[in-house]
């Protein structure tokens, strides 16, 4: 198989949590064990974007490190944070780590994120190893997105843009539970009846008349927020993402009663302060980067753009929601958190689930990486359950303990072991919930929802919880 540098960066042959290897222009992956040969320019052929190896080489070593150096300075990330404190930003890791010589040998290896990279004429993308349909699945329950600073947008079906406007829609499909939502709005009008506050100035003028222009407010659908919402949807009328949702369109654009607001009123719609509807929110905060980009990422239009996505943030939150569902008694890492001396301050040790029973408390971490059957769980995370362990048994009889992966497994799998801390035996169990790879977006639903469903059943019988 051969094919250009170029193309392979760009068109997904890239994954997530992998290790590439090139030597002497053949690529070998730990994900496949097949080879791809990188095509070269052939002598006295003219350079071309997609045949200029050496260029492709240098878009990509430059690029990534300068997303990698971004991604290090959180406090230069935006991070989009729904449902207040449920999620923690786990992108510790790099979106691409590139060292080597030149274009024919060099090694990549990737992490938990995924997304879209564009500059010039080269772009990069990384996608799951799980495939989309694991992503739709998962954003389904969990959502969350992660932009970088100064990286404008670039209108590309080959990107992740779809991944924007499928949670917009699975928020808003949750929002409308609560019917569209209405806003007080203020409105002038003549009337016979005095209703509200009248102008004075125009009573004096015309009482005769028997009239009174009148000041107040009212419940309204037509307000700023169904506005907002009604224009994401002209804004993306014929997308395929949204063919099932032609009754929730015509009801956002009937109840904006024609009006037709300009880009800049739209992005000063303000969030509703209506506790009822405070769903909304989220909504109007993904309807305005839409607005905003024209669905092209973010930023203003430009020969840059990119856009990425913490998946193990996501696949955390999964899990979390898929227990708390099925029985589990979830504690939040973020009240009460312990903390360690570190010797200048106190760090705080937050776990992914916290859970507990009549037996005693449970102490998990949710690891998206891959689980190494060679070797088993890396050390530096195994030492960070021993942390959790240790601290979290101080004031708590721990009666588990473990790590949830992704699996390839065609099925679960929950292997069991003993770990010892301060002489006592604490059971410690590797859960991996497997993943179908099938290429059917309605049969893999099925598969994944029953594979899920099994693993929780497992996972109560090892644990012996109820």
């Amino acid at each position: 198989m051969e094919n250009w540098l170029s193309n392979i960066i760009k068109n997904g042959t890239l994954v997530d949590n992998q290790h590439y290897n090139v030597c002497d222009g053949l690529l070998l992956s730990t994900g496949y064990n097949s080879e791809i040969r990188l095509k070269a320019r052939a002598k006295r052929e003219h350079t071309k974007i997609w045949n200029d190896n050496e260029s492709v080489w240098w878009f990509l070593f430059e690029n990534t490190s300068i997303i990698n150096a971004q991604l290090t300075k959180k406090e230069e990330l935006k991070l989009v944070l729904f449902n207040e404190k449920e999620y923690e930003h786990n992108s510790d890791d790099n979106l691409l780590t590139v060292t080597g010589y030149n274009a024919y040998n060099f090694s990549a290896q990737s992490g938990n994120i995924i997304g879209y990279l564009k500059k010039g004429n080269y772009a990069i993308k990384i996608s799951s190893r799980f495939g989309d349909f694991f992503l739709k699945y998962i954003i389904a329950d969990a959502d969350g997105f992660l932009e970088i600073e100064k990286y404008g947008g670039q209108q590309n079906e080959e990107g992740f843009e779809w991944l924007l406007i499928y949670l917009w829609k699975i928020k808003l499909k949750k929002a409308l539970r609560l019917g569209l939502p209405k806003q007080y709005v203020s409105k002038t009008r003549i009337l016979n009846k005095v209703r509200g506050t009248v102008h004075a100035a125009d009573y004096f003028l015309t009482k005769e008349q028997a009239k009174y222009k009148c000041g107040y407010r009212e419940h309204s659908y037509n307000n700023d927020a169904v506005r907002l919402i009604a224009s994401v949807f002209e804004l993306l009328k014929g997308n395929t993402l949204l063919s099932d949702m032609h009754q929730i369109r015509s009801s956002f654009l009937i109840a904006k009663e024609g009006t037709r607001p300009n880009k800049r009123e739209l992005l000063a719609t303000k969030k509703v302060t209506n506790p009822f509807y405070k769903e909304y929110n989220d909504v109007i905060t993904l309807s305005k980067r839409i607005i905003k980009n024209d669905v092209a990422t973010f930023g203003e239009l430009s020969d840059t753009s990119a856009f990425l996505f913490d998946v193990s943030m996501l696949f955390e939150y999964f899990i979390k929601k898929l227990l708390s569902r099925n029985g589990f008694m979830m504690m939040s890492k973020f009240n009460d958190a312990l903390t360690i001396e570190t010797g200048t301050y106190q760090r705080k040790i937050e776990p992914d689930l916290l859970f507990e029973d009549d037996n005693g408390f449970y102490v998990f971490d949710v690891k998206y990486k891959s689980f190494d059957k060679r070797y088993g769980v890396k050390r530096e995370d195994l030492f960070q359950l021993h942390t959790y362990i240790g601290q979290y048994g101080n004031r708590n009889t721990i009666n588990g303990s473990g790590f949830i992966y992704p699996s390839r497994e065609k099925e679960n799998k929950i292997i069991s072991r003993t770990i010892n801390t301060m002489g006592v035996n604490i059971p410690f169990h590797i859960c991996l919930l497997s993943i179908p790879e099938e290429k059917d977006g309605k049969l893999f639903n099925k598969l994944f929802k029953s594979k899920c469903e099994e693993f929780v059943t497992t996972l109560k019988q090892r644990l012996n919880t109820k």
